[in-house]
């Protein structure tokens, strides 16, 4: 599904195929989620103005080795287009809860290029000032998970401690550090 938005919809990295990971959908906005979250957002701002949603986050489960991430649009072109200081003030409160570091950049420099993505999407049409997109905790670089049931638990637990730490401070900064209009 995030290969399914509406903006820089079908590059050459996008797959036809329903298998891939990379797979786009059949047309921009095929999968009715994506529609409606567009649609969603596209109701809460003007026609060319910002609306009342500043904050968007695509999480994203990594069983392999690229976890650990902080994405920043854009996928489809070498250009930065979102807050990095904000991302880095939550990595860096990541990284005080529990010592594990999360990398920062566009999804170009760490992934490399990739169209129909929702951070793209968020922050260019749906006028999101802060997109973002993170790989979550992979498996296997900072802890050696071997997958009991118990392992298992500990790592989703200690995953959604991670969203759930960054998620408060994103709070306190837009509800206590940020300026007024």
């Amino acid at each position: 599904m995030n290969r399914n938005w509406g903006f820089q919809w079908g590059l050459e990295d996008a797959s036809e195929d329903p298998c891939s990971e990379n797979y786009r959908g059949d047309y921009a906005f095929s999968e009715l989620e994506n529609r409606h979250i567009a649609d969603f957002i596209l109701e809460q701002r003007g026609e060319d103005t910002p609306g009342q949603i500043v904050f968007s986050n695509s999480l994203h489960a990594s069983g392999d080795t690229t976890g650990e991430l902080i994405l920043l649009p854009y996928g489809y072109t070498n250009y930065s287009a979102s807050s990095f200081t904000l991302a880095q003030e939550g990595a860096d409160a990541i990284l005080a809860v529990d010592g594990l570091a999360y990398e920062i950049g566009t999804v170009y420099n760490l992934l490399g290029q990739t169209s129909g993505g929702s951070t793209d999407w968020m922050y260019n049409m749906g006028k999101v000032e802060y997109s973002y997109a993170m790989e979550l905790r992979s498996s296997t670089a900072a802890y050696d998970v071997s997958w009991s049931l118990v392992s298992l638990y500990e790592y989703v637990l200690s995953t959604c401690t991670h969203f759930n730490f960054l998620l408060m401070f994103l709070i306190s900064y837009f509800f206590f550090a940020c300026p007024a209009d």
